[in-house]
């Protein structure tokens, strides 16, 4: 079920990707990695909509819970073909069309990120030793939580960018 209504803005048709065979059709059409999300499709995490002209597909628009708004969803990513950068006449369609969508489709509360991860051993574990040897440095979070990452993966990609690094991990 899609979380929020196919529609059109600004000339641009945006239809939701809800089947195997939609989204494989796409991510030929587009030349993008989306056959390669079934796991945070199948988890909740995000929904992946086709942003089309005259029924062709130029932009995949990838909509999620919004990182630090419980509930709400938004725009986490909107590539053009080859994953470049969507135009801006394609994202103001794509803005056009989520503020068309009712208020209920927009909070969700249950699509909303829990705060803490689902590993959260796995981060204790990672971090004990720099917690055992700076027992001071309250700071840094005993537990993971989806902020904490959000903010870590930020910075990994301002510290690529800085580096030169140029590859989709850090986009």
């Amino acid at each position: 079920v899609a979380w929020l209504r196919p529609g059109s803005s600004s000339g641009y048709d945006i239809v939701p990707l809800l089947s195997a065979t939609e989204i494989m059709a796409e991510a030929r059409a587009m030349s993008n990695c989306i056959d390669q999300y079934a796991r945070p499709l199948a988890s909740g995490a995000c929904q992946l909509y086709s942003v089309r002209a005259e029924g062709v597909p130029i932009a995949t628009l990838e909509v999620c819970p919004h990182a630090r708004e419980h509930g709400v969803l938004a725009i986490n990513q909107l590539k053009g073909i080859n994953n470049e950068a969507a135009p801006a006449a394609v994202w103001r369609a794509a803005w056009g069309w989520l503020s068309q969508q009712p208020d209920g489709n927009l909070k969700v509360g249950t699509l909303a990120r829990p705060d803490t991860v689902k590993n959260d051993e796995l981060w204790s574990e990672l971090f004990a030793l720099y917690h055992q040897e700076r027992p001071d440095a309250e700071w840094w979070p005993r537990s993971a939580t989806r902020v904490m990452i959000e903010i870590m993966r930020d910075e990994l990609r301002a510290l690529a960018r800085s580096a030169g690094v140029v590859s989709w991990l850090f986009r």
